[in-house]
């Protein structure tokens, strides 16, 4: 009888650990399928980089969702990458405290250097008149599912009389910070990803930040890349024995040197 009474489990409790082993796995599946990391979708990869629509994640059939509803209700959406929890403000949304957030978040976001509040100031400015003279929609304002695809193009136009990438990196810097503020935030729109899906009428629509878009951060490197090779430092020419000389003898003897370079330069000499 002792074994039995050992081995002996109650069926509710095995109920509920198979319910709950069930909420689990579908909430998990969910999660994954929100974040990308599964797509079946038919999205073109040029114009967003291969991102799984919303509405297909939303079309689940109703046994699963029932088991989800339960879990999705006490889970935070998950980072793709860094697997960690994400507290966006927009989360808080119709809370007391979203008001007091918002101003938060707006004081950390602008506490920006002069210089580079200028450089993000004029990166913008020309990247929306960019925008407005292809006859696109204004890119500060709108969002549209193909904006990161007319950014690449724009990026290398930044890049085409330039030594360097800089340019580049500056106007994808600018666009992603000016797509955290919490303005650009509002209705729910994500501000570390970017998200291509369809509405209500079936017309694709863009979420999020375009800089964090994929096809944005690889032309970023292949600019970088090719930067590079084009433009390889030149290699100093060593200086010979006679030219050293030369120099010693005329800072050591000039009246014009100041006393510290005439001690410094014969010191470093002679250990070269």
């Amino acid at each position: 009888m002792d074994s039995i009474e050992e081995s002996y489990v109650p069926e509710a409790d095995l109920a509920w650990e198979s319910n709950a082993d069930l909420a689990w796995e579908s909430g998990t599946d969910l999660l994954l399928e929100s974040d990308g990391s599964e797509s079946d979708g038919d999205l073109d990869s040029e114009s967003d980089g291969g991102l799984v629509p919303a509405s297909d994640v939303e079309m689940e059939s109703s046994g699963e969702a029932s088991a989800s509803d339960a879990v999705s209700q006490h889970s935070t959406p998950v980072d793709a990458i860094s697997q960690t929890e994400k507290c966006d403000v927009e989360f808080m949304s119709g809370h007391p405290l979203f008001d007091e957030a918002s101003r938060v978040m707006e004081n950390t976001l602008s506490r920006l250097e002069p210089s580079t509040r200028t450089k993000y100031s004029q990166a913008l400015k020309r990247w929306q008149g960019f925008c407005i003279d292809n006859d696109l929609p204004d890119a500060l304002t709108t969002r549209f599912y193909y904006m990161p695809t007319v950014l690449m193009i724009f990026l290398y136009r930044s890049t085409e009389k330039t030594k360097s990438s800089s340019p580049a990196e500056i106007v994808r810097y600018a666009i992603s910070w000016y797509f955290k503020t919490p303005a650009m935030l509002a209705d729910g729109q994500p501000q570390d990803v970017w998200i291509v899906e369809r509405d209500a009428q079936g017309k694709r629509v863009g979420r999020g930040n375009p800089a964090q878009a994929y096809i944005v951060q690889d032309t970023c490197r292949a600019l970088r890349k090719d930067k590079k090779k084009k433009n390889k430092a030149k290699r100093a020419v060593a200086m010979d024995v006679k030219t050293l000389a030369k120099i010693l003898t005329f800072v050591t003897s000039s009246r014009n040197v100041h006393p510290s370079l005439s001690k410094w330069l014969p010191a470093v000499a002679s250990m070269a």
